[in-house]
């Protein structure tokens, strides 16, 4: 990983008289901040953001040096738990300055990022600690394995996380009537997630709508009706969602015009007309569209069934 080192925790090392390892000391062997994380002991239940932050932090550390081998990028984000034990925000890393290639997982990583700075700058931290920090470092492990690009598993095990911890985060809250700015709901054919004219037509008239885009997030909940299996129906709805948010974008509704754009799968577990099962209902084939005010409640992707657990199963 293309190693970058925050200003403000520089600042923040020379003030406290810290002793963070510069480079060159990596290089000849130092990495005082990774031997300083097999010192951290935080419970699994801390109350703080911070407190969870460095206990993320560490484990990722630990990781890079003892299973990865790779004691550069180890002792880099040792260095961002260090910082938080002294009271220094950290960002979360910006993936085109890591060098990323593929454009399409960096904007993927760009949306992510989005999403989280959502979170991190309003009440996350203090609502929901564990999940806010579970978010933050899962996005700084999956732009740190695409840089590398060489671990697929390892780069879908760190994304997995991040949507584990943004699936948390959205599970707090949803929008009130008071929070919705603007609303749509276009509809699909029987088994289909492409869009008609008509959508187009709706979603074109939802962007005209907004007089201040970058006020507001973009909420996209995918529907399906109930003929079919519940897993296939839940993917649908993920696709018809997509296909809305890639409309969106393709209208000029990007990540850096709207404050989040936000995917949820529902599938046939939140019906506009209640059916039996394996019915086919035109109503329920739906994505439902919503323009937030910037204080109402920030999402990325929801799933069904039960919470995850946030620990790591790769570090």
């Amino acid at each position: 990983m293309t190693r970058f080192r925050s200003t403000v925790t520089l600042a923040a090392a020379a003030a406290l008289g810290i002793g963070l390892a510069t480079p060159a000391q990596a290089l000849f062997g130092g990495f005082d901040d990774v031997k300083a994380m097999r010192a951290v002991d935080i419970p699994a239940d801390a109350t703080t953001f911070t407190e969870q932050a460095i206990r993320y932090y560490s484990q990722f550390s630990l990781f890079e040096a003892d299973a990865m081998e790779d004691w550069y990028d180890a002792e880099y984000f040792a260095e961002k738990a260090t910082a938080l034990g002294h009271g220094q925000a950290v960002r979360p890393e910006v993936a085109s300055e890591q060098g990323i290639a593929d454009p399409v997982r960096r904007a993927r990583l760009d949306q992510a990022r989005a999403a989280l700075m959502a979170v991190l700058s309003s009440d996350g931290p203090e609502v929901a600690p564990k999940a806010s920090a579970y978010a933050l470092v899962s996005y700084d492990c999956w732009v740190e394995q695409a840089q590398e690009g060489h671990q697929e598993d390892h780069i879908q095990a760190c994304r997995a996380q991040f949507r584990d911890a943004m699936t948390v985060l959205a599970a707090l809250g949803e929008a009130t009537d008071a929070d919705i700015v603007a609303e749509a709901v276009v509809y699909f054919g029987f088994d289909q997630a492409t869009l008609t004219p008509e959508a187009r037509t709706i979603l074109g008239d939802l962007e005209a709508e907004l007089d201040d885009p970058a006020a507001v997030a973009m909420q996209v909940v995918g529907h399906a009706d109930r003929a079919g299996p519940t897993d296939y129906n839940r993917r649908l709805s993920e696709r018809r969602a997509v296909a809305v948010a890639d409309a969106l974008t393709d209208m000029g509704l990007t990540v850096e015009e709207i404050d989040t754009l936000a995917l949820q799968a529902e599938g046939e577990t939140a019906p506009a007309v209640a059916t039996g099962d394996g019915v086919r209902e035109p109503r329920n084939r739906r994505v439902v569209v919503r323009a937030v005010g910037r204080d109402g409640p920030a999402v990325i992707v929801a799933r069904d069934g039960e919470l995850p657990v946030l620990e790591s199963t790769l570090w």
